[in-house]
């Protein structure tokens, strides 16, 4: 599969993420930091490498590690480490699901109803982003 590919199917589980529960990185209907409409936040390919298109602020991050998130950044920690895992996954076709920590789409604190982080879960693991929960968080972590 390629990175095109893997593209597309990251912006999929996001597009899942954003509607449902409380809808992280949907602004679709609502006013960006510019005054402008909002939208989903999304991933791209530019020049072969991987941007993350922020739906608040409307600008690319380079989503690489974690000092590219430092002054662009609308949402917490939990989806900038979610974040970077897909775009790792994006380069490199591995299930890498948790690897920043915070316990990907299987973190606790979303605050999103059970019924919405199990569409979340079934959809990552759909796309080759996550094993199961068992696989991708380590016993010491549960």
């Amino acid at each position: 599969m390629s990175k095109e590919e893997r593209c597309k199917l990251a912006n999929e589980l996001i597009e899942v993420i954003a509607t449902n529960g409380r809808e992280f990185m949907n602004y679709k209907e609502r006013t960006s930091y510019k005054g402008n409409e909002g939208f989903i936040s999304h991933f791209k390919l530019k020049n072969g490498r991987i941007y993350f298109v922020d739906g608040y602020i409307q600008k690319d991050i380079y989503a690489y590690g974690y000092q590219y998130f430092r002054y662009k950044f609308s949402e917490g920690g939990t989806i900038k480490a979610l974040i970077l895992d897909l775009a790792e996954y994006i380069r490199t076709g591995e299930a890498t699901n948790a690897k920043n920590g915070y316990g990907g789409v299987y973190c606790q604190h979303w605050g999103y109803p059970e019924e919405d982080m199990k569409i979340i879960q079934a959809k990552a693991i759909e796309i080759g982003f996550s094993k199961s929960l068992f696989e991708d968080l380590s016993e010491d972590y549960l």
